[in-house]
């Protein structure tokens, strides 16, 4: 799920910067589980969510998860 959010955005970087009239970048990427594989740049993962949402220079958090329940 993570990873399908992070290729829409990068995909679509343009598009959306153009449209909202300003520039996106992923800052940090924060995950649960350091083990599980994923096809994206490991430099951008933290298992430390709290340096993502302390992160004064983050303006925009999006939370994805998988499955039916609700995220904690």
């Amino acid at each position: 799920m993570g990873v399908g959010a992070v290729s829409m955005l990068t995909d679509n970087r343009e598009a959306i910067n153009r449209k909202a009239g300003l520039s996106i970048e992923i800052a940090k990427i924060g995950i649960r589980d350091s083990q599980k594989p994923r096809n994206l740049d490991s430099k951008l993962f933290t298992t430390i969510l709290e340096s993502v949402v302390n992160d004064p220079t983050i303006d925009v958090i999006v939370e994805v998860i998988g499955g039916i329940e609700p995220a904690f």
